[in-house]
């Protein structure tokens, strides 16, 4: 499984990460407690995309209990996501980089797929900034 550096999540104690499941050939979505001081450092001062191993309980994302709740299954629908996993051990392996050309055309859309995302959000901000003058 890889881990997109740029996907990690830390609040607090909690990781969630988004992760490509090579066994599998999906995305999914991964939560964990971090453990210890020295756990959440290397997660926040993460900068490289890890080819790692996993374990924990794969499962699907909760379908809303109440009416008119938000739907995280659906949102993760929308993005290609279709299983969580509640991670218990993780093992890095090491960096990960694209060897075959598939893998490298892979990396390079989820690339512009978080460019496109950040464009969106500073268009966004600029307007609203011009609208203010």
């Amino acid at each position: 499984m890889h881990i997109y550096a740029d996907e990690i999540t830390v609040d607090g104690d909690r990781l969630k990460a988004k992760a490509y499941d090579e066994t599998d050939q999906q995305k999914i979505i991964i939560y964990s407690k971090i453990k210890n001081l020295q756990e959440k450092k290397f997660w926040e001062n993460n900068r490289d995309n890890l080819l790692c191993v996993v374990n924990g309980d794969l499962g699907k994302p909760q379908r809303p209990t109440n009416f008119n709740q938000f739907n995280v299954r659906k949102y993760f629908l929308t993005q290609s996501i279709t299983n969580q996993l509640n991670l218990s051990s993780f093992d890095k392996i090491g960096k990960w980089e694209p060897q075959i050309f598939f893998e490298k055309i892979t990396d390079r859309i989820h690339f512009l797929e978080n460019l496109q995302s950040t464009i969106s959000i500073r268009c966004q901000a600029h307007w609203l900034n011009m609208l203010k003058l």
